[in-house]
């Protein structure tokens, strides 16, 4: 299956509320490939007009690669 990795913070309230309109949108439908994963995400939406959208990042990164102060400011 497809690592998904949907991350809220405690304190982070409209992490919260996109993930509850995440999980409504796609709850009891199969999630079969990161297409049908991308259009449920970017489909959930709230009645107080929060919209979601989403996009597939298909690039590989290296586990455990330092990144220098410097280059994580620009």
């Amino acid at each position: 299956m497809f690592p998904i990795s949907l991350q809220t913070s405690k304190w982070n309230k409209i992490a919260h509320r996109m993930f509850f309109a995440i999980s409504m949108n796609w709850r009891g439908k199969p999630l079969v490939s990161l297409e049908v994963i991308g259009n449920l995400v970017t489909g959930a939406n709230t009645k107080t007009g929060l919209k979601i959208e989403a996009f597939i990042n298909r690039n590989e990164y290296k586990l455990g690669e330092k990144v220098h102060d410097k280059d994580l400011r620009n």
